[in-house]
């Protein structure tokens, strides 16, 4: 309830990326937030707060404002500008199942299945695969935790909504190749993932963040489930 009433902007259809709304920069949220937020939804919806519904609905057309038609991805913000990051839509492919569990609302299935297939370009076979995490990869030439283990949880969770057996195999082999090449190329001797490693010179930056690891085990997990 907080959240709606100190971030939701109905003449937008978005959320503020603070409250009070910024007066300078970029008074909306950018992607990375709304992920997160329509899991929150989705959360509240499947839990017995059916008022969410709508709003959620609502917040799905509200990201029309992000969408790249020729990417067939979010962008950073509003006006669906190059400026597009594969984790943050990653992050929307997982909530978009999440809310088509809670809603049944087949809307969010198929949104999650167009925005899977415009996250599979960041995959190519340099340093023997994985995925980008910016669609720029001259700019940004890495291949990060962040935007594979996210990916091969999504995969095997879109999957399990499928009734193409075509598409539910190429699903399972391309999650099991990303999984495995994380592992391979980003895994610690103590069982953590580093952050990436860049394509154009082999460095690894070995920072550590929890949600990497946690997305791995995720996606492990459902790989396991299979």
């Amino acid at each position: 309830q907080a959240i709606e009433e100190d971030f939701w902007d109905p003449q937008k259809g978005a959320y503020l990326e603070v409250s009070p709304r910024r007066t300078k920069g970029l008074p909306h949220a950018m992607m990375w937030a709304n992920g997160v937020q329509f899991t929150v939804l989705s959360g509240a919806v499947r839990a017995g707060a059916e008022e969410y519904a709508p709003h959620m609905r609502a917040f799905l057309t509200g990201m029309e404002r992000y969408w790249n038609d020729r990417l067939q991805l979010y962008s950073a913000y509003f006006g669906g500008t190059d400026d597009v990051y594969y984790d943050d839509n990653q992050w929307m492919i997982l909530a978009y199942v999440e809310a088509y569990e809670a809603t049944g609302d087949k809307a969010y299935l198929d949104k999650a299945i167009a925005v899977t297939e415009g996250c599979l370009n960041g995959v190519d076979a340099v340093r023997g695969g994985g995925s980008y995490w910016h669609v720029d990869r001259k700019k940004y030439p890495t291949k990060n935790t962040c935007a594979n283990g996210p990916l091969a949880t999504a995969l095997l969770r879109v999957r399990k909504h499928m009734d193409d057996q075509e598409t539910r195999a190429r699903y399972l082999q391309q999650a099991k190749e990303i999984l495995t090449w994380t592992r391979d190329t980003l895994k610690d001797s103590r069982g953590l993932m580093l952050d990436s490693i860049n394509t154009k010179t082999g460095k690894i930056n070995a920072w550590t963040f929890t949600y990497n690891t946690a997305l791995m085990i995720q996606g492990w997990l459902e790989l396991y489930a299979v």
